[in-house]
């Protein structure tokens, strides 16, 4: 590993699923390096509709997008971020099973959320990254006011009250 962040990440292999088109064997994956030099154009799509614009790997690879194409990736609305999809990423999120050594761990983040609002609210404020997917499509599943406590509290220090949520709409 270099020193260089950036060199570290051309080097490193594109996982974003919107690169389906080198799926297919191990000669198809792609590094980022790779995609910026023999594809551009798949290159600038994925910086302006998958590559979030909050994250380490768009700070790092911006300046190596055309000048042309720098607007655009940051006034692009992200796939993620379609108001189609933000449901559907909701609910794939809440799929996912919790592997807390707890009374819940093999539950789906949803059935905890619908039937232990609690220790949802426990466990996204105090045992997740901040800076995680996971965290941020989570932290929008509670309630308004838990929301903005949560934002507001470093990981580990949030304390609450055990108490009974409001009826929420959950599928699981």
């Amino acid at each position: 590993m270099s020193s260089d962040p950036l060199v570290d990440l051309l080097q490193r292999t594109c996982t974003y699923a919107a690169h389906i088109k080198y799926v297919g064997g191990r000669e198809n994956v792609k590094t980022w390096g790779e995609i910026i030099r023999s594809d551009s154009s798949h290159f600038v799509e994925l910086m302006c509709y998958h590559v979030g614009k909050e994250s380490r790997t768009f700070e790092l690879l911006f300046n190596e997008l055309p000048e042309s194409d720098r607007q655009k990736s940051l006034d692009s609305i992200r796939e993620r971020d379609r108001p189609d999809n933000v449901e559907a990423r909701k609910e794939k999120f809440l799929s996912y099973t919790c592997e807390h050594k707890s009374r819940f761990n093999g539950k789906t983040w949803g059935y905890i959320l619908k039937n232990a609002y609690s220790y949802f609210l426990w466990s996204v404020a105090n045992t997740m990254g901040r800076e995680t997917a996971t965290f941020a499509v989570l932290v929008s599943c509670l309630q308004p006011e838990d929301q903005q406590k949560v934002l507001d509290t470093p990981k580990g220090e949030y304390n609450y009250k055990k108490r009974r949520p409001k009826l929420l709409q959950v599928s699981t």
